[in-house]
C-alpha cells in the first residue's frame, strides 16, 4: 500500500498551525535521524506593540510605587510640606502676640526661630523637588540635554544641602522644644506657636520612623511570599515604558527541542543559565535573537520582567532608531550616574530614606 502523504500524517503542520508548533515538529523530525541537529532559524529582534489599557493602568500604578521617581517625590513633598507651611504662616500671622505672658523671652524666641526656619526649609525643599522633576532626563534624548544635566547637578547639590540641614535642624528642635532640663516653663502648652512647632516635630519623627516600620513589616513578605511579590511586579510592569515583554511577544520567539549536537550550543555548557540545570532530551528551549537558548519556562519568567538576554544583556526588541548609537550612551551614562547618585534605585532601604529626606 502507498504511504499516506506527510501533510495528512501531521495535520498540525497546516498553514494555520502556531509558529512554535511548526518549528518544534520540523526540528523533531530532523533530530530523530542519525544524530543530525535540528535546523531552525534565529529570530530577528521584535518590534514593540502598543500597550493595552491594562498595561497603561499598571504603568501608572507602578510609577506611584517608584519612590525614586522625581514626580512622585515632588507630589509627596507638596502633600506633606505645603500644609505645614500654610498652617505655620497662619499661626505666626494671627497668634504672634498671643503668648507674650507665657514662659520667658528666650524660650519664646527659640520657638519662633525654629518654626520660621523650619517652614522656610520645607518651602525650599518643595521648590527643589519641583526643579529636580523639571530638569530630570526625559526618555527621548532632547537637544538641551547638556544644559539639563548641568541644572540637574546644581539641583541635586541643593537637595543634599537641604537634607543635611534637615537633620541638624531636627536635633536643634529636640533641644529647644523637648530638651528643657528645668521646669521654669511649665505653661509652654498655652502658646499656639509652641504647639505648632511640636506638631511639626512629631510629623518629622513619623517621616523618619515610617520607612523603618515599613521595611520591618516587609521582611516576612519577602521571606515567605517572594514568588507572590515577583508575580505582582511582573503583572504591574509596563512592557513599553519598562523592559518587560508581553505574552504575545514571547509567543513570537521560536522554540526548539534540545539536541546534543545543536549548532548554537557548540563550545558552550549545555545548561540553562537561569536555573543552572543541564539540558535533557525533550526539553523545550526558547531561541532569542542573540542566538542564546534557555528553558522556555525559565526565560519567559525572566523576559516578562526584563526583556534582555540573561547572558549578553542584549534586548529582544529592535533598538530605537532615533537614539544615537555612539554619542548618546556616554552622555546618557553621565546623566544616569548623577541621577543615581542623587536617588539610587534598586535598594528599598535607600529609596525609602531618600523619600524621607526629600519631603521633610
Amino acid at each position: 500500500m502507498a504511504a499516506a502523504p506527510a501533510d495528512v500524517e501531521n495535520p498540525l503542520l497546516a498553514a494555520d498551525a502556531p509558529a512554535d508548533v511548526e518549528v518544534e515538529l520540523a526540528e523533531t523530525g530532523g533530530g530523530s535521524g542519525g544524530g543530525s541537529a535540528p535546523a531552525f532559524e534565529v529570530p530577528e529582534p521584535l518590534e514593540r506593540e502598543e500597550p493595552s489599557a491594562g498595561a497603561r493602568r499598571g504603568r501608572r500604578l507602578l510609577r506611584l510605587l517608584n519612590v525614586s521617581d522625581p514626580s512622585v517625590l515632588f507630589y509627596g513633598a507638596c502633600l506633606v510640606n505645603l500644609p505645614q507651611v500654610v498652617v505655620l504662616a497662619c499661626v505666626f500671622f494671627f497668634e504672634w502676640d498671643a503668648d507674650l505672658d507665657v514662659c520667658d523671652a528666650t524660650a519664646r524666641a527659640q520657638w519662633r526661630v525654629w518654626g520660621f526656619f523650619h517652614g522656610l526649609r520645607l518651602a525650599a525643599t518643595t521648590v527643589v523637588a519641583g526643579l529636580r522633576w523639571r530638569f530630570a532626563p526625559r526618555p527621548p534624548p532632547d537637544a538641551d540635554r547638556a544644559s539639563r544635566r548641568r541644572y540637574l547637578v546644581m539641583v541635586t547639590n541643593a537637595r543634599n544641602s537641604l537634607d543635611a540641614l534637615a537633620l541638624i535642624w531636627f536635633v536643634v528642635g529636640n533641644m529647644w522644644l523637648l530638651g528643657g532640663a528645668d521646669d521654669s516653663c511649665a505653661e509652654a502648652g498655652k502658646s499656639p506657636i509652641y504647639v505648632t512647632d511640636v506638631v511639626m516635630l512629631v510629623v518629622q519623627y513619623g517621616q523618619i520612623c515610617l520607612p523603618c516600620i515599613f521595611a520591618i513589616a516587609m521582611v516576612p513578605v519577602f521571606c515567605f511570599c517572594l514568588p507572590c511579590v515577583i508575580r505582582l511586579l511582573a503583572s504591574l510592569h509596563d512592557p513599553v515604558a519598562g523592559r518587560g515583554a508581553t505574552k504575545r511577544d514571547l509567543a513570537r520567539l521560536p522554540t526548539v527541542p534540545y539536541s546534543e549536537n545543536m549548532e548554537l550550543l557548540k563550545g558552550e555548557d549545555p545548561c540553562c543559565s537561569v536555573c543552572i540545570s543541564d539540558y535533557e532530551k525533550g526539553d523545550k528551549l526558547r531561541v532569542l535573537p542573540c542566538k542564546h537558548l534557555f528553558h522556555v519556562d525559565c526565560v519567559d519568567q525572566w523576559l516578562s520582567v526584563n526583556a534582555t538576554c540573561p547572558l549578553c544583556r542584549k534586548s529582544i526588541f529592535v533598538d530605537d532608531p532615533e537614539e544615537p548609537d555612539e554619542e548618546a550612551p556616554p552622555e546618557a551614562a553621565d546623566v544616569d550616574d548623577d541621577d543615581d547618585a542623587a536617588a539610587p534605585a534598586g535598594d528599598d532601604g535607600v529609596d525609602a530614606a531618600r523619600v524621607v529626606a526629600s519631603i521633610t
